[in-house]
């Protein structure tokens, strides 16, 4: 018998939560893997190293603007879906910024790998917490916090073995067979919670709006840095464009129904109806 606040899926608890952690853990690590390897991007792609900087900031930049959006996708793509669009995005674009023989491609190929990974972080705390019953929960997120917390610690080490005894390009390589892996993990595990499911709900347009605009000023503060105005407008479209396809996928699917489902409620809490 399924204990209470656990999922239906058909695996057990620690596998969902190996299978979230992970990709929690790649998108973390990217943050500080790079590092270690500018100096050779450097010779690679003949840059200062104020303009190399871009490759973390660009990853940085896109992350966080997916995080802010994780909630709404999830509700309008599913909490699976989502997750697993997300970690094949992240895939994707690591074998991306591996082949970059440019500084503007790296560019561009790390705000992917950020949009990719930015969605991983959230749904994995989401889904950490809807897996585990409410005495559990405690155990679970400090499960979850000791993995995010060790992965920029293995990100520089790693990164350098990686590095020294192959090249850059694997400090990105690395990533495919672990996306591989999350994303077939996540297929055969994970299921969606039985809640409501609006597919009415508004994005909040202004909101992201107001998030594309705030991003500007720091943009044009790193641009004083030597930065190409091409990088600048790549940036700052990437940003735009990040806003305004939410938007738009939001007023395409506006006709849609909306489906109410009422979850079961289990010994000692009380049925109620949420909104995911």
């Amino acid at each position: 018998m399924t204990p209470p606040g656990v999922s239906g899926a058909p695996a057990g608890k620690w596998v969902i939560a190996s299978t979230v952690l992970l990709g929690s853990f790649v998108s973390v690590m990217d943050v500080s893997i790079v590092n270690v390897a500018t100096p050779q991007m450097l010779g690679t792609f003949g840059v200062s190293l104020d303009e190399i900087t871009w490759v973390s900031v660009a990853y940085s930049i896109a992350e966080i603007i997916l995080v802010t959006m994780a909630a709404w996708w999830s509700a309008r793509l599913g909490r699976k879906r989502f997750y697993m669009l997300s970690f094949g995005l992240f895939t994707g674009a690591s074998v991306l910024c591996g082949s970059a023989r440019s500084l503007e491609m790296m560019i561009l190929a790390r705000l992917l790998q950020g949009i990719g990974g930015g969605g991983l972080i959230p749904l994995s705390q989401a889904i950490m917490l809807e897996t585990f019953s409410e005495a559990e929960r405690g155990m679970a997120m400090a499960l979850y916090s000791m993995g995010v917390t060790v992965a920029p610690t293995v990100g520089p080490v790693l990164g350098g073995w990686l590095t020294d005894t192959y090249s850059w390009s694997w400090v990105f390589y690395i990533n495919v067979p672990v996306g591989f892996l999350g994303v077939g993990m996540a297929a055969l595990v994970l299921r969606d919670p039985p809640t409501l499911h609006r597919s009415r709900a508004r994005v909040d347009g202004v909101g992201i709006g107001l998030l594309a605009i705030r991003a500007m000023p720091q943009l044009r503060r790193w641009g004083r840095r030597r930065v190409t105005s091409q990088m600048r407008r790549a940036v700052s479209a990437a940003v735009v464009v990040a806003a305004m396809g939410t938007i738009a996928a939001d007023r395409s699917a506006d006709g849609a129904g909306t489906t109410v489902r009422e979850v079961a409620p289990g010994p000692g809490v009380a049925g109620s109806k949420s909104v995911v």
